[in-house]
Order: C-alpha cells, then structure tokens, then sequence
C-alpha cells in the first residue's frame, strides 16, 4: 500500500470514541461515576473494537443502572480511590488523571507504556459484577 494510502486510511479512522463508548452503543453496559463501563461482569476489564460494513441489528442498551452512586446514591468509593484528585462526585478532570499516569509512567520507564491505571477501579462493588443487580436480587 502507498505510504499516501496508509496515511488517508489512519486519518479516516481516527475518532473521538473510546472502546469504552463503543462498548456502551453496543449494549455491554452503563458508565458509573468513576466514567468506566459498568457490565454484567463489572468494570474490571478492556474492551475492544472492531470496524465493519456488516449489517448487524442493534443490541438493545441496558435501562437500569449498573452504578450504585446513580442507581440510589448509595457508593461514593471510586471517588476515594481516585489518586490525584480527580474524580469528584460532580466532576471528572480526564487530563489530571492521566498526568498522574504519565509520571507513572516516567517513574517506572522499563515497563513500558503506562497511560492508564485503573486504581478508581480497584476493591469498589462494580469492579467485578454490577453491584445494582446483587442489591436488588437481596433486597426482594
């Protein structure tokens, strides 16, 4: 392939979508607070995602919460769990965030690439199933 073909055809795929909201249009979950996809299997995970031309019909998108902070109020966990200050209950600084990964990432060099950490993730009831389901299956 040419090296103009090459660079029309990465420019043409660039997008301001994440996996994440890929993700999310097809079905696999709702965003909590801490703005990660919560699914059935919680918000510890990747997504991935691949373009088409097939015509697929559309999953239908969860209604309910997954998040128990939308769903009742009830958790505020990842909030806490987020180093550098910036998650906050009516707010989301992304760039503070990933500044924090960035020095990370220059600290721990010989890893490799570090632009993301997960810690908000890390022990809060989403991080392995949708917690929003358990509560209501115990509650009735």
């Amino acid at each position: 392939m040419a090296e103009f073909e090459k660079s029309h055809l990465l420019k043409r795929l660039v997008s301001d979508w994440s996996h994440r909201h890929a993700a999310f249009v097809a079905g696999l979950g709702r965003f909590g607070l801490n703005n990660m996809l919560i699914t059935e299997s919680g918000c510890c995970g990747r997504a991935g995602s691949f373009l088409t031309s097939l015509k697929l019909p559309p999953d239908p998108r969860p209604k309910a919460e997954a998040c128990l902070y939308h769903h009742n109020g009830s958790c505020e966990r990842s909030v806490s769990r987020f180093v550098g200050g910036a998650l906050f209950i009516d707010n989301f600084y992304r760039h503070k965030c990933y500044q924090v990964c960035l020095k990370n990432e220059k600290k721990y060099v010989s890893l490799g690439k570090a632009d993301v950490c997960g810690k908000c993730l890390v022990g809060v009831p989403c991080s392995f199933k949708n917690p929003v389901k358990e509560q209501d299956a115990n509650a009735g």
